[in-house]
């Protein structure tokens, strides 16, 4: 069997775009044919893995078997590498959104005291950090991302949640 690429879109961002391929120059003469949709990470970042979904396929021109996405009989998913994905039906108006949240607590001493009301330290920063990141590896926000930590070598702030980092990236490689 010959494996054709006709069409590919870049997966960074959010978009719920149609896409139109022109399928007639590789079906020409051909009785049957087997259609794959496929999802390919050029550039992964492993810890934050790509979400896509199909739905509502339409094809003109060609008899198709099952257009139906969602029917596990006819279309099979096959996942290699850190994915989410879906195939389904089209979705109206059933409020089912994936909306990634990825939580920012403060790394700045003054805005961690305006937050909380409570005098800012390395420990406490580096806290919220830990609280967060448990959330990821519970899958119920996808990421964290410091706003306003210092930077700055010899930065105690920096080092405490750096510490906590490494410690989340190491149980995570053990699982």
């Amino acid at each position: 069997m010959t494996r054709r690429q006709l069409w590919e879109e870049d997966a960074a961002g959010q978009d719920d775009a149609e896409a139109t391929v022109d399928l007639s120059e590789a079906v020409a003469g051909k009785d049957e044919i087997k259609l794959a949709l496929g999802v390919f990470d050029k550039k992964g970042v492993s810890h934050y893995a790509l979400r896509a979904q199909f739905s509502n396929l339409r094809i003109k021109g060609i008899q198709m078997a099952d257009a139906d996405l969602s029917n596990a009989d006819t279309w099979q998913q096959e996942i290699v590498g850190p994915f989410d994905f879906e195939f389904s039906s089209i979705c109206t108006g059933e409020d089912k959104f994936s909306l990634p949240l990825i939580v920012m607590p403060s790394g700045s001493r003054g805005e961690y005291q305006h937050r909380w009301g409570e005098e800012a330290t390395a420990e406490l920063i580096s806290t919220k950090v830990r609280m967060i990141l448990e959330l990821v590896a519970e899958g119920k926000v996808q990421g964290c991302v410091t706003y306003c930590l210092n930077k700055q070598a010899g930065s105690e702030d920096f080092d405490a949640v750096a510490a906590v980092i490494k410690e989340f990236w190491a149980r995570q490689k053990d699982k």
